[in-house]
């Protein structure tokens, strides 16, 4: 059975909107004790489909040394687990877009930490760096040039668009990692197309790393994987049929 890992920066980066969406997890918060909490290592199971299984956990606040522990021995644990059915399929990691005019950062100093150490701590596990509400980045762009008066194209807003996301959230992250290459989308939570995109991203990313172990069977887990989801039809009867 898939089983996905999805921490994310900070609280409210509309996580579980994306999930709820993707894999029809109705309420990722509600099944924990306190709004904004979560445990790690707690199963939550789609409805959609009982052998997918997600573990989320809550934003990584500044200060938060307890649950950055937590979450990176969760992950440390699962990946050298040698039952494929315990190991982590795929980490999403969750970031806001950040708005630098009202003051927002990038990430706080958990995630940075957590970052600086990916390599220790996902090794070669297949990870999507996610980046929530474009469309507020879209709508950042254009008033301004709305009430200047500027004529401007969808492509040339798309074009700035990319070119923010580039130096707010890809460099930071590459100067972090020390990667030059990393997988990312950017999601609005009203965008279908985004999310059938970062599906097949994860597809492929499960798909390489599952499908190339030497020395074993081909494994399961991308099937099941395109099977959990329910944004992407294609992919979903494609499992199927597999």
């Amino acid at each position: 059975m898939p089983s996905f890992s999805c921490p994310s920066n900070r609280k409210g980066v509309g996580k579980s909107t994306l999930i709820n969406q993707t894999f029809g997890i109705k309420d990722v918060f509600g099944a924990h004790d306190e709004r904004g909490l979560a445990d790690i290592t707690k199963e939550l199971i789609s409805d959609q489909n009982d052998r997918f299984i997600l573990h989320d956990s809550k934003g990584f606040e500044q200060g938060d040394i307890v649950n950055l522990a937590a979450v990176t021995q969760f992950i440390k644990d699962r990946r050298n687990n040698e039952d494929i059915k315990e190991q982590l399929h795929a980490v999403w990691l969750c970031f806001q877009i950040p708005d630098t005019n009202a003051g927002q950062r990038m990430m706080e100093a958990g995630m940075e930490e957590f970052l600086q150490q990916k390599k220790d701590i996902l090794g070669d596990v297949p990870t999507i760096f996610i980046f929530t509400k474009y469309d507020l980045l879209i709508t950042a762009i254009e008033l301004p040039w709305c009430q200047s008066g500027k004529n401007y194209t969808p492509a040339d807003v798309e074009l700035k668009a990319k070119q923010l996301l580039e130096t707010r959230c890809i460099q930071p992250i590459q100067d972090l990692t020390e990667e030059t290459n990393i997988p990312y989308i950017a999601v609005s939570m009203d965008d279908r197309d985004k999310r059938e995109e970062l599906i097949q991203l994860t597809y492929e990313k499960v798909s390489e790393f599952f499908g190339n172990q030497p020395g074993k069977a081909t494994s399961a887990v991308p099937t099941l994987a395109a099977m959990a989801q329910r944004v992407a039809p294609d992919l979903k009867i494609e499992g199927s049929i597999k």
